[in-house]
């Protein structure tokens, strides 16, 4: 990362690598050195990016509790196949990147490792549990959402703590 050179008189700025120490120029008759322009990185400001990942850990642990038996074992919408809930994974019908369904709970389900990577997430049989599940106007409603833009920080501090809690109704 290159390194920015301030002048305090002028506000001339230069750039350099970040292997030069030290840097002047000529102001007027004087020879002034330069001093490195430094960005500040607030260290505890809270970022869409992180809320977001956290938000993901607890609604993907959700989604599987949900889906598990007293026990905790559930089992793969698209195979039938049956795994601890530790084990399943919180596959999406529309991908995570559509923002919009990203957290919606019936775009959401119980995946095994295979199906939801290796599978590419089934989409046909995702398909036809949706259907089965919530009947034929699901696929619309879902395509229609996912246009739907991101979350800001207020939105995803609190789903995390709406998750918390549903997350500790069903341990």
């Amino acid at each position: 990362m290159n390194t920015t050179w301030t002048c305090n008189f002028c506000k001339r700025t230069e750039r350099t690598s970040p292997h030069v120490k030290a840097l002047a120029h000529v102001h007027g008759n004087q020879q002034i050195e330069l001093i490195p322009y430094r960005k500040e990185i607030k260290r505890n400001e809270i970022s869409v990016k992180k809320l977001t990942k956290d938000l993901d850990d607890i609604f993907s642990e959700y989604i599987r509790r949900r889906a598990a038996d007293e026990n905790g074992y559930c089992q793969c919408v698209t195979c039938r196949k049956i795994g601890h809930w530790k084990n399943m994974q919180a596959g999406h019908y529309i991908s995570r990147a559509k923002k919009g369904t990203r957290f919606d709970e019936r775009n959401v389900q119980v995946q095994c490792p295979y199906c939801n990577g290796f599978g590419h997430g089934m989409l046909i049989e995702y398909k036809q549990f949706l259907i089965d599940t919530y009947g034929p106007n699901i696929i619309d409603e879902l395509e229609y959402k996912s246009k739907g833009g991101g979350f800001n920080v207020f939105a995803l501090q609190s789903m995390i703590k709406v998750y918390q809690n549903k997350v500790k109704e069903l341990k």
